[in-house]
């Protein structure tokens, strides 16, 4: 029942007077929408000039209050718009529309920004962050928003200058134009130092240009707490020193990657309210000096940097009580970490969280006070020369969330304290010389952790068949331990692994059955280097599958070719026992394949068409099989294609004209087939070979055309065909570093242009650093009278071989300018002349192979300055004269002279002085000896 005192007049007096109260003081609402009409209207013309792939402003459609669509903020009081966030979140709809499979770009917002914007006159937050306007200069009419206190447009694809009229944005407190692709060009930074309000700048990835003045004008904005400046090009680096420094709020500055080349900046130290300091990167040179202590408020330093900071740590960084973050990756210290206690005795042991001197040029032991930091959640030594077995301290790090250490030169027993470590995420001790083994025992407590990489190291892993750890990892790299022979059981249990790499752990098992599915989250396999046995099922049918790398080479898996499946890139499946047909439809059920390699198995049967039907493939290798038929002639101009490795098959046939459509081709091996015809000149469209290898075949004709293109081209090998008339012209092939045209029918004279093959005229030590490696191609060479395979130091040959073919003529005196080249092979052939005097320019010359031909003369003096020179052969030859002794030509035997009847000398029999028939006629004149008879009393008469 109701109390009948709440119906009095008194207290419906005293409601009256409440709802009077509450309403004037509640926010007076506008009549009608909540939006402005005129804003409402601005914001329908803005959307009509972008793009929006993915309907993410569907909602502007539904209501035309305004102040309710995706993105627009009002004002309560007043219902003006002021802020306007149409940031492109990836990651949030990839969540929220899960079954759809989208892209980066599907959800970007693009198209034109329309100055009808400048309507909405109360916008105090503008955010377009995350989608791509495809470099489109940043609109000057932003510059007219005079409320604006937030401005983001970073990660957006907006290039051009910036506009100056940024600078009448008094009221920004936050501007960001990070990471739109240093497409975004700063020419003057005078206008920045208008901002005087603003707190927070971010322009990382902003090409600054002819900007030198950077410095001097955020020196004048006062209020600013954060400045982000990462990978600016900085012009004239960061400045060494700077007078009346203003920046005494500052909370965070960021300079890295900038590549300074300068001592570090003294000025920095003066930033006493400085927390965070990042300044990777800038190959900082001298060393960290003593003043750093003075930075009491420091909290994260980030001075990583490569082979430039010189010096040790000074002590007066252990007394930066706040420091939490302490990171000198690849600064080449030069310090024995055992002499640095006293650093980190100080009261920095107690607030560091991180402390990172990966690649620090660190020696030394592992010292037993490493264990006193008692805060410490990432500890990173690796790629350093620690030595020594591990010290049980680590035990007592029991906050440490990540431990590395691989790259060492540690060793013995793993301590089982590292086991103690229950908050441990990730573990790395690979590439060390550990030994024994780990236990269950030893991870019993580590179930949080997720990366475990234990590569060379030799350990075993001791556990039970129906091991099931409490780990759940993400992460395994394994690779040269001790896990065999059986296949480890316990890797069922890891449901969330997504990487795993176990090559070489002496499994001599088969793969079971449940492997393939066990996790969801696999995308990387590494089983190669075993001695896996057994066939592999068709995993076609394997629809949610997210592999995408599987390496199963060099082990004894036979069968006919698996099938992977759709989600599959990287295949490698070389070295095994693989027979049959290669499957014609793999384009269908492995339609993403990148790099498919089957050499070295047992296939037959020619190739299929399906690589030129695999829009993906970059480098298809079906070398070392018994494939026949001829070379499929279906390629297409929009392939990606750039290594092609058919070599040791039975392939016959003429080269296809269609691969001249390969215009991304860079290897392209044929070696050792039986293809014949000759060398089609429509080749030259490839111009991006690097590598070509039609040795061993029957090729024949004439070599023409190759001066006018090929400018890529490093190695070039034509060996052992029957390719006739002069010597190609190469001259023009300035990046060529190989020549093999051996056992060929090439005739006519060396060319003298030969000596213009500007790429083997560097030493050794100055190769272009565009040289790179190539180690999943290679080639052989005939070297020092041996059959060489060159993959891994091919950037580091230069050679010519133009042996046993029908060659006329003097060497060219202009091969000796080829300063950088190794190997010289000429034998075989019909050469006369001399050897050229100046062949001790050929400064690295390791072999030389001059047998078999004409030459004539003297052996050059010269020879004795080839300090590299090992192996030489002048044998069969119409050399003559002493052999020099001088040099590397005193170490080596009679046999590489043989078949010169003119030479002596030392390895040889000793020179005697001759005289011609002539004098030796007029010696045995009477009157000669009577003359020399009497010279001789005369001579005795003296004795």
């Amino acid at each position: 029942m109701c109390n009948p005192l709440l119906s009095s007049p008194y207290y419906v007096r005293v409601a009256a007077i409440l709802l009077v109260f509450l309403f004037v003081n509640s926010p007076i609402c506008p009549a009608g929408f909540t939006c402005q009409d005129n804003e409402r209207q601005a914001l329908f013309q803005f959307k009509i000039g972008l793009k929006d792939p993915g309907n993410r402003l569907s909602s502007w459609d539904v209501t035309t209050d305004c102040c309710l669509w995706k993105g627009v903020s009002c004002d309560n009081r007043t219902g003006h718009v002021i802020g306007l966030d149409l940031h492109n979140d990836h990651n949030e709809h990839q969540h929220r529309y899960q079954e759809q499979s989208v892209s980066d770009d599907r959800w970007a917002l693009g198209g034109e920004l329309s100055p009808c914007l400048l309507a909405i006159e109360h916008l105090t937050t503008l955010d377009l962050s995350g989608n791509y306007f495809g470099n489109m200069l940043i609109p000057h009419f932003l510059g007219s928003f005079k409320q604006l206190a937030t401005l983001r447009l970073s990660r957006a694809g907006f290039g051009g200058r910036i506009p100056h009229q940024l600078g009448n944005l008094l009221s920004l407190h936050q501007l960001d134009l990070s990471n739109n692709g240093h497409s975004l060009l700063l020419d003057d930074c005078w206008w920045l130092s208008n901002l005087t309000s603003l707190q927070h700048l971010d322009l990382s990835f902003v090409n600054f240009g002819i900007a030198a003045n950077w410095l001097e004008a955020l020196n004048a904005l006062h209020s600013i707490l954060e400045i982000r400046l990462s990978q600016c090009g900085l012009l004239n680096g960061i400045p060494s020193s700077f007078q009346h420094l203003n920046l005494t709020s500052l909370v965070t500055l960021d300079l890295s990657d900038n590549y300074s080349n300068s001592t570090l900046p003294t000025w920095l130290f003066d930033l006493k309210s400085l927390q965070n300091l990042f300044l990777r990167g800038n190959y900082f040179y001298g060393s960290i000096p003593a003043s750093i202590g003075n930075m009491s408020s420091l909290t994260v330093l980030e001075l990583s940097d490569r082979f430039s900071l010189r010096g040790s740590i000074p002590g007066a960084l252990g007394n930066l009580c706040k420091l939490q973050q302490l990171d000198l990756t690849w600064s080449p210290l030069r310090q024995n970490l055992s002499d640095m206690k006293e650093i980190f005795s100080g009261c920095v042991k107690n607030s560091l969280t991180k402390l990172s001197l990966r690649g620090a040029s660190l020696s030394g032991y592992l010292p037993e006070w490493i264990g006193d930091f008692q805060n410490l959640k990432i500890l990173d030594l690796s790629m350093n020369s620690l030595s020594g077995k591990l010290p049980s301290s680590l035990g007592r790090l029991l906050s440490l969330q990540q431990l590395s250490l691989y790259g060492n030169e540690l060793n013995g027993d793993v301590p089982e304290t590292i086991g103690w470590l229950s908050e441990l995420v990730i573990l790395k001790l690979g590439l060390n010389s550990f030994k024994g083994g780990l236990s269950e025992n030893f991870f019993a407590n580590l179930t949080k952790l997720k990366n475990l990489g234990l590569s060379s190291t030799s350990l075993a892993l001791n556990v039970r068949p129906d091991w099931k750890p409490l780990f759940r990892l993400e992460y395994i790299n394994m690779s040269s331990c001790i896990l065999g022979p059986q296949f480890p059981s316990w890797i069922k249990t890891q449901e969330s692994l997504s990487s795993l790499h176990m090559y070489d752990v002496n499994i001599s098992d088969s793969i079971p059955d449940w492997f393939w599915n066990f996790s969801s989250s696999l995308e990387f396999i590494d089983l190669s280097h075993n001695g896996i046995r057994g066939m592999l099922p068709d995993l076609s049918e394997l629809s949610d599958s997210k592999l995408t790398y599987v390496d199963l080479s060099c082990n004894l898996l036979e069968g006919t070719v698996p099938q992977f499946p759709r989600s599959i890139s990287y295949l490698f499946l070389s070295n095994n026992s693989f027979s049959g047909l290669i499957p014609p439809g793999i384009h269908k059920t492995m339609p993403k394949l990148q790099y498919l390699f089957l050499s070295k198995n047992n296939l037959s049967g020619s190739i299929p068409l399906f690589p030129c039907n695999l829009e993906e493939l970059i480098a298809l290798d079906l070398s070392d099989n018994h494939l026949s038929g001829e070379l499929p002639d279906c390629w297409k101009g929009s392939s990606n294609l750039q290594d092609l490795d058919f070599s040791q098959n039975e392939i016959s046939g003429q080269i296809p004209i269609s691969i001249s459509h390969l215009t991304s081709l860079e290897h392209l091996i044929l070696r050792g087939n039986r293809l014949s015809g000759g060398l089609p000149s429509s080749l030259d469209s490839c111009r991006a070979m690097v590598l070509l290898d039609l040795s061993y075949n029957q090729l024949s004709g004439e070599i023409t055309w190759m001066d006018r293109s090929f400018s890529n081209l490093k190695f070039l090998n034509l060996r052992a065909n029957m390719f006739s008339g002069n010597l190609p012209p190469l001259s023009q092939l300035n990046s060529l570093r190989i020549l093999d045209l051996s056992r060929n029918n090439f005739s006519g004279n060396i060319p003298k242009s030969y000596g213009n093959l500007r790429a083997m005229s560097y030493s050794l030590n100055h190769v272009p650093s565009e040289t790179a490696s190539y180690s999943h191609v290679a080639m052989n060479l005939e070297i020092k009278g041996l059959y060489i395979q060159f993959s891994n130091v091919l950037n580091l040959v230069a050679a010519i071989d133009l042996s046993k073919n029908h060659l006329l003529g003097p060497i060219p005196e202009e091969l000796t300018d080829l300063y950088g080249l190794r190997f010289l092979n000429l034998s075989g052939n019909n050469l006369t002349g001399h050897i050229p005097d100046k062949i001790n320019l050929l400064k690295v010359l390791e072999a030389l192979d001059l047998s078999s031909n004409n030459l004539s003369g003297a052996i050059p003096p010269s020879f004795g300055q080839l300090n590299f020179l090992s192996y030489m052969n002048l044998s069969y030859n119409n050399l003559s004269g002493r052999i020099p002794i001088s040099g590397q030509l005193s170490t080596f035997d009679s046999t590489i002279y043989v078949g010169n009847q003119g030479l002596c000398g030392i390895p040889l029999h000793e020179c005697q002085d001759k005289v011609s028939i002539k004098d030796e006629a007029h010696l045995t004149s009477p009157e000669i000896w009577l003359h020399l008879s009497a010279e001789l009393v005369m001579f005795m008469l003296l004795l």
